[in-house]
């Protein structure tokens, strides 16, 4: 990214993805306003789970899913970054997601997507219910298909 000399860019929101954007321009030679919402109205990051799980999004959308896709491949050399400017460890650990079945149905519409998700460059595979549980401990598994 490279910003105009003299560039002065308001970044509209407060939260991760605003702070994020201002960054990026500050590092790019940008000057910065964040113009953020009152207290009254937080930001919608405290809603967010912190998930990187673009083939999510791709169901919604390919066009989103290709871009969340390559956010998710960049994302480790945004943290480095991040914890160089800052000296600050940024805590980040990859974990992934586990989506369930608890339907032949649901199970078998999450077989076909493994391909979709390796083509993407995310690791997927396929685990039975008790390994559902070893991975996430208290999950319901009555019923559970994988």
């Amino acid at each position: 990214m490279t910003a105009r000399e003299g560039a002065h860019v308001a970044v509209l929101g407060g939260g991760v993805a605003g702070l994020a954007i201002a960054w990026e321009l500050l590092r790019a030679g940008a000057e910065v306003t964040i113009v953020r919402a009152p207290a009254s109205h937080p930001p919608t990051s405290l809603v967010a789970a912190g998930i990187l799980a673009p083939m999510a999004e791709t169901a919604i959308n390919p066009g989103i899913g290709r871009v969340a896709s390559e956010a998710l491949h960049g994302y480790p050399a945004f943290l480095a970054a991040l914890a160089e400017d800052t000296d600050l460890p940024t805590g980040y650990q990859r974990s992934g997601v586990l989506r369930t079945a608890y339907s032949q149905a649901a199970a078998e519409a999450l077989r076909e997507g493994v391909g979709a998700y390796e083509s993407a460059g995310v690791p997927s595979r396929w685990l039975r219910p008790a390994d559902c549980a070893a991975e996430v401990p208290g999950i319901g598994t009555e019923g559970l298909v994988g």
